[in-house]
């Protein structure tokens, strides 16, 4: 009888292991990952890119999916082209005391190399929950996720740059696309 209690608590143990080794933690790869955001005035678009950010996902090998995502990107990382921009942007959004913008999802759900993502988005001190939508596809051993999503600025209590008297919309397009080698 004795030997059997011990079995099955190593069964139970076993399985339990099993489950926690499904998932693997994955690093996007800088070096052909990026993450850009739009804004719009009357005058012209402007955008800006980054590609120095943390993207981590715990990736499920068994189903193919991603079960959770991280992403963190200094505000200070994002380049336009156009350093009068770029510096004006980085006082807009007080660059200084919020550093970074952070998501954390709180779901992943997959549906033929579609997505539907919600998390708390955390971007000037602010903290909100989004839903945004992406699309994940795997070739050999590269997965590459990619969306978008939009922000409004006054949400986040950014005071929006104006230029000729004129403020930019306060609609921001957020894009990204993340590679993975899974």
């Amino acid at each position: 009888m004795k030997k059997v209690i011990q079995l099955s608590l190593l069964l139970v143990v076993a399985a339990n292991i099993s489950f926690v080794l499904k998932g693997k933690i994955i690093s996007a790869d800088k070096t052909i990952s990026s993450i850009q955001y739009t804004v719009k005035h009357p005058f012209h678009d402007a955008t800006a890119v980054s590609d120095n950010f943390v993207c981590n996902i715990d990736y499920n090998s068994e189903t193919k999916q991603i079960d959770k995502v991280a992403v963190s990107a200094k505000m200070s990382s994002f380049d336009s082209k156009n350093s009068n921009r770029d510096s004006n942007a980085m006082e807009a959004v007080e660059a200084v005391k919020y550093p970074t913008v952070k998501f954390i999802s709180s779901s992943v759900n997959s549906s033929s190399g579609k997505l539907d993502i919600k998390g708390n988005l955390t971007f000037h001190g602010i903290t909100k929950e989004i839903n945004f939508n992406g699309e994940q596809k795997t070739e050999g051993n590269k997965l590459t996720v990619t969306g978008s999503f939009p922000i409004s600025l006054d949400a986040y209590k950014v005071e929006r740059p104006s230029l000729l008297g004129m403020k930019i919309d306060d609609e921001m397009i957020v894009e990204f696309k993340a590679v993975f080698n899974i």
